[in-house]
């Protein structure tokens, strides 16, 4: 694993500004937590740390999108249901084009600032 990465109130965002996919772990116990927690489902420690994944991961589910939720996003467009290698799951968006299902291996791409999983 790597060193542990120190971020503000969004280190997952202040990752994905340098080009690097981030997750939490417990400092405590050193258990994977989902996105968003903010307390150790294992021992109940509020000490979250930050750290660089792999950018590995399996499609788990998806969905196109025929509306936009969001600034800049034209639809029609691919969301993922994405868990990292590490053991995480995230929702993130496909790249356009891909033609991906359920149990897919893909890889993360971090273009400015933006992430998207493709065919690994």
């Amino acid at each position: 694993m790597d060193k542990d990465i120190e971020g503000g109130a969004t280190p997952f965002l202040a990752g994905l500004a340098v080009g690097e996919l981030r997750y939490a772990r417990c400092g405590a116990c050193d258990a994977v937590l989902e996105y968003g927690a903010s307390l150790c489902p294992a021992c109940g420690a509020a000490k979250v740390v930050w750290v660089r994944a792999s950018g590995a991961g399996r499609l788990r589910a998806r969905a196109i999108y025929h509306r936009s939720y969001a600034a800049g996003l034209v639809p029609p467009y691919a969301v993922a249901m994405v868990e990292l290698e590490e053991g995480p799951r995230l929702l993130a968006r496909l790249a356009e084009g891909a033609v991906l299902t359920p149990g897919m291996a893909l890889r993360a791409s971090i273009e400015d600032g933006s992430l998207r999983f493709l065919a690994a």
